[in-house]
């Protein structure tokens, strides 16, 4: 029995502010674009000419075309937008939507890869990714996690006078994880690359008291929606599509052993073998909701798709009658129900999204070993969800995941048989873009 205590604690911890009170009022549904005029200074209002002004000042020679750059990056938004909502309405292309595989590869490498490289941390406990925040950039490690929306780093991680962009807006931050762990500190507008795409004047904390422990991460950069947010703040990837930085609202995950990545604007064909299947999303709640069926267990099944927890959490009546479909010995502690099964036969589980079924793999079935027994990476626990599931990297494992924030759906792909990426020989990677779909109907 002892090898279970605290078992639950040893995945990535999430954030309680989800289940705070709601403000009466809303955050802003988008992005916070500046209110720029072409008028005359004597036809602005002093809170616009303010603003203005203010935005001006704050830009670097390094940035001197920072505000033309806006105006363009506003008009691409709004335009790919309504193109967006032309084809999810009729089910044709508009006939003015010039974007395709080429644009997209042209913006990419104007841009910046939009790739970044991932890390394997202590035997699939989570992936972090190098993040370079500040001009000059400071490299911070961080968690990337489609279970938040907040991006902050530990203590004396980013130091924000050692930048030219750091301003600092007068907000301070609390965050708090389902261990206990806590941490407090101030909110600066920064800007914030990734993959070689930055976002600027990105909300980013810096934490000033933090315990949570550093498991090869010394942060996390969440990619859910804007209204679970506690900066009250876009996360960095909306910010880069507002300001024009990627060509496509659509960023995925390849959380493997080797060759681990994160695709921003884009996804990649060399990433995955066979056919997408896509499943909608409801974003109302602020995670990425989706729903499935799962074998052993009746009916269909909802839950948040979350990069940033290293399980997968379901209600534990549900759990408890799957393992007993699939004759797995179960344990409970603490109201946790664990499934047991020998190490050399392990139970074969599936999720099915949108008609498609996936088998989760031994190796990331495989949690902890216990004995000549291996304890299941699917644990059922009531953390405070519902009825709802958190699918975690137990089952991301085995696929290319696609957050498609553009048409409001997720997808998977079962991964390519080699996920370490190829070279032309000159070291530069070829790997083509896949077209991203629009949202289905199912």
């Amino acid at each position: 029995m002892a090898p279970f205590a605290g078992l639950i604690q040893k995945f990535k911890n999430k954030h309680l502010s989800s289940q705070a009170k709601k403000p009466a009022h809303a955050a802003p549904a988008g992005p916070v674009t500046l209110s720029l005029s072409k008028r005359s200074p004597k036809a602005l209002t002093a809170k616009v000419a303010s603003t203005v002004e203010t935005a001006v000042a704050g830009v670097s020679e390094k940035e001197a075309f920072a505000l033309g750059h806006a105006y363009v990056s506003r008009v691409r938004v709004k335009y790919h937008s309504r193109f967006d909502y032309f084809k999810a309405n009729t089910g044709k292309v508009h006939k003015f939507d010039a974007r395709t595989v080429e644009t997209t590869e042209a913006v990419a490498a104007a841009t910046g890869s939009g790739q970044q490289p991932l890390t394997d941390q202590q035997n699939e406990l989570l992936w972090t990714g190098e993040v370079g925040v500040g001009t000059p950039p400071q490299t911070v490690i961080l968690d990337f996690d489609t279970g938040s929306t907040d991006a902050w780093s530990n203590p004396k991680v980013y130091n924000p006078s050692a930048s030219s962009t750091a301003k600092k807006t007068g907000k301070t931050f609390r965050v708090a994880y389902g261990d206990g762990s806590q941490a407090t500190g101030d909110i600066y507008q920064e800007s914030v690359t990734v993959g070689g795409l930055t976002a600027l004047n990105q909300a980013y904390g810096n934490a000033t008291k933090s315990t949570l422990q550093d498991s090869g991460n010394q942060g996390i950069a969440g990619l859910a929606f804007e209204n679970i947010a506690q900066f009250k703040s876009p996360p960095f990837f909306d910010t880069l599509v507002a300001q024009g930085t990627v060509p496509q609202n659509v960023f995925a995950f390849g959380l493997w052993p080797e060759g681990a990545r994160l695709d921003l604007g884009h996804i990649v064909a060399e990433a995955y073998q066979g056919e997408i299947a896509y499943s909608p999303v409801d974003p109302s709640d602020g995670f990425w909701t989706t729903s499935f069926e799962v074998s052993g267990a009746e009916g269909t099944q909802t839950g948040m798709i979350d990069t940033g927890t290293t399980l997968i959490l379901g209600p534990p009546d549900v759990v408890t009658a799957i393992y007993k479909s699939l004759g797995v010995q179960t344990q409970t502690q603490n109201g946790e129900v664990y499934g047991v099964y020998p190490t050399n036969s392990p139970p074969t589980i599936t999720f099915t999204f949108n008609g498609k079924p996936f088998t989760i793999s031994p190796d990331a079935l495989s949690f902890q070993a216990h004995g000549d027994k291996t304890v299941a990476g699917l644990i059922g626990a009531d953390v405070g969800v519902g009825p709802a599931w958190i699918v975690g990297d137990t089952f991301l494992q085995d696929v290319y995941a696609i957050f498609d924030k553009g048409n409001l759906q997720v997808g998977f792909a079962v991964k390519a048989t080699s996920t370490v990426p190829t070279t032309d020989g000159s070291g530069t990677t070829t790997q083509p873009d896949a077209t991203v779909p629009a949202a289905s109907t199912a």
